[in-house]
């Protein structure tokens, strides 16, 4: 058998990732992927379901820990907000799209939880003080019972 060493690279812009990028990177199951997210495995983990007291979550990674886990562990979760959110004011649906990992119908569903305000010719805009909120509260470590 031939092992086949690969080093995926992601786009700058991909900043969170799915449960799926993480088995990739790290080679290992769902059920691990979820086990290190709950326990002590993985620190930045945000649930980003539309009813995030579901039994079913949409779990979200930040591609820094899982790329380079040894430069995030110190950080606070102000920091890594403000690292993954960089320094715009306002966000579009489609960069909220790409920046959560989640279609335009989820983005629909959570568009009121992220602050975000209809614009008349289609689509919303999202200020950073909503993501940047919905990021805080939504984020593993502030849950008490997972």
């Amino acid at each position: 058998m031939t092992t086949l060493a690969t080093n995926l690279a992601l786009n700058p812009r991909t900043v969170l990732v799915p449960v799926d990028s993480v088995m990739d990177a790290r080679g290992v199951s769902a059920d691990k992927v979820f086990e290190m997210a709950d326990g002590d495995g993985l620190q930045w983990v945000w649930n980003v379901a539309v009813n995030p007291k579901a039994k079913i979550r949409a779990l979200r990674f930040w591609a820094r820990e899982i790329a380079a886990p040894e430069t995030t562990r110190d950080m606070r979760l102000d920091q890594v907000i403000s690292l993954i959110l960089g320094d715009r004011k306002n966000f579009h649906s489609g960069d909220v799209c790409h920046l959560l990992r989640v279609r335009r119908p989820t983005l629909l569903a959570l568009r009121r939880q992220l602050g975000g305000k209809l614009q008349r010719r289609g689509g919303a805009i999202f200020p950073r003080a909503g993501i940047q909120n919905f990021l805080q509260t939504r984020w593993l470590g502030r849950v008490t019972t997972r």
